[in-house]
């Protein structure tokens, strides 16, 4: 990448279903040059290279240009916890599976998580929500406890410095994610008609089942209590929430630089050189 110089340094971090995340540029006078990367189990970036260019070393040992040549530098990338993949389960439970961009801290504030039924207007207690973070640290589950949420259109909220990750750093942003409960809709189209009812008939009467085969209450069996929940509910529609920007697209994504804006620098993503060496 070409800035004012002949050579600047960029990093770019690609998503894993191949998406641009983030770029960003260092030293924009003169030439700075990447010899080394390497992730740590933290998630932060580690370059190391050699630059002529003034200015733009920030919260290391020496972010003084020193002269001469070159200066050869370590500069730490790091950017702050995020959600990369959210998931609404209910297959056995109600919950909600949030997978974050880096490893989080257990300190953080599970349960600030807001959860809004769109349709009624009624909030939903956080003391509701059992929250579980998986071994690999980057994987956080809140669990429905009491049995089946209410009908409606919901929208599940992380407030921004509820989640840092292991080095203390919070989110930065709202995260918000859209989904909808239907008691009774085994295939999810939103409305409970013929075809779940016969989801229903079809595994009457057998254990280990989940919620798209009919096993609407969570007791793991296919029961009258399941056929009755088909029958109060049959042919109950209910409509998609009225599209809006802010609710079809993750705020995290809101947030980003548009692809067509990426020009120098792109993004600057928060970063610190560690120490510079003439």
């Amino acid at each position: 990448m070409t800035g004012r110089t002949d050579s600047d340094m960029f990093l770019v971090k690609i998503g894993t279903t191949g998406a641009l995340t983030w770029s960003t540029c260092f030293s924009w006078y003169n030439n700075a040059w990447a010899n080394c990367i390497a992730v740590d189990g933290s998630g932060n970036a580690w370059v190391s290279g050699n630059t002529d260019s003034p200015g733009w070393a920030s919260g290391g040992f020496d972010t003084t240009y020193n002269g001469g040549t070159q200066d050869a530098f370590v500069a730490k990338i790091s950017e702050p916890p995020s959600v990369d993949t959210p998931q609404f389960l209910y297959s056995a439970a109600q919950q909600f599976k949030f997978q974050f961009n880096r490893p989080i801290s257990a300190s953080s504030n599970f349960a600030a998580l807001e959860v809004l039924n769109l349709t009624t207007g009624q909030t939903i207690s956080s003391s509701l929500f059992t929250a579980q973070r998986a071994a690999n640290n980057t994987t956080v589950t809140w669990t429905y406890s009491v049995g089946i949420l209410p009908d409606g259109n919901y929208r599940a909220t992380l407030p921004a410095g509820s989640i840092s990750d292991l080095t203390g750093q919070p989110m930065a942003a709202d995260y918000s994610f859209d989904f909808f409960v239907l008691a009774g809709d085994a295939n999810r189209d939103r409305t409970v008609n013929f075809s779940d009812l016969l989801v229903v008939s079809q595994n009457y009467g057998q254990t280990g089942k989940t919620w798209s085969q009919g096993d609407f209450n969570y007791d793991g069996t296919v029961t009258m209590a399941d056929l009755l929940i088909v029958a109060q509910q049959y042919n109950k529609t209910l409509p998609a929430p009225a599209p809006a920007l802010a609710s079809v697209l993750p705020t995290s994504i809101l947030s980003q630089t548009p692809a067509s804006a990426l020009v120098h620098p792109v993004k600057r993503t928060p970063f610190k050189v560690i120490g510079l060496i003439e």
